[in-house]
């Protein structure tokens, strides 16, 4: 907080010719954007993918497995054709795999079961439960997925 009039912009200070002052960026150097000091450049080759943990591959109450893995190997394959497999923690690829596999599992039970319900004691119509998971897990998706970081890594997705 400062006491007073607020100080005028600094272009109609110029114009109107009063004294003004500049606030000096204390680096005050020209950045080397050519890249001249890192060699080579950088090495952009992915790594062998890990094999995804067992659990992303567990047989469900269904009798179906759960499919995480796919999205594993899916997501994996996609970062590395992009050179960026190496910059992501392989759990978090499992985490969001997981994540995105419940959300699928929750939409077909949607599709399978509809949106309505019945209330265990009341026989009443209400939501299905599935929609509020689906909607739970489809959110945490999308949070691991930022946090893989694949906007800012590798370009627009």
């Amino acid at each position: 907080m400062r006491a007073g009039a607020k100080p005028g912009p600094l272009g109609e200070k110029l114009a109107a010719g009063r004294p003004a002052t500049r606030l000096e960026d204390p680096l005050n150097e020209p950045f080397d954007f050519a890249g001249n000091d890192i060699g080579d450049g950088a090495v952009r080759a992915g790594e062998t993918m890990p094999e995804p943990s067992d659990y992303l591959s567990e047989i469900q109450r269904d009798g179906k497995p759960l499919g995480a893995d796919l999205v594993y190997r899916e997501t994996w394959q996609w970062l590395d054709q992009r050179g960026c497999s190496h910059f992501v923690a392989p759990r978090l690829i499992e985490a969001y795999a997981q994540a995105f596999a419940r959300y699928v599992q929750c939409e077909q039970a949607i599709s399978k079961f509809g949106l309505l319900g019945k209330h265990p004691t009341t026989g009443a119509a209400i939501a299905s439960p599935f929609v509020a998971m689906s909607q739970s897990f489809g959110k945490q998706a999308n949070v691991y997925w930022y946090e893989i970081g694949l906007f800012w890594f590798c370009g627009p997705v």
